[in-house]
């Protein structure tokens, strides 16, 4: 019984924060947002190294930690 409430709580003390946080997130940050993951952010990356490579002479480093 415990778990169900405490569920049930948790739910609305993540949801009160969340809904006034979200709108001030960094476009770019994809961790910790709904319907958001890693494929989104791999595939942001590499659209935007190969769209700064279709400059001429231009080069891209990428530093992943």
């Amino acid at each position: 019984m415990t778990s169900v409430v405490m569920k049930c709580l948790e739910r609305v003390i993540v949801t009160l924060p969340k809904s006034e946080v979200v709108p001030h997130l960094d476009p770019s940050q994809f961790a910790y947002r709904h319907r958001q993951s890693t494929e989104d952010a791999i595939i942001s990356m590499v659209h935007l190294i190969s769209k700064y490579l279709e400059v001429p002479q231009a080069y891209a480093g990428v530093f992943i930690y």
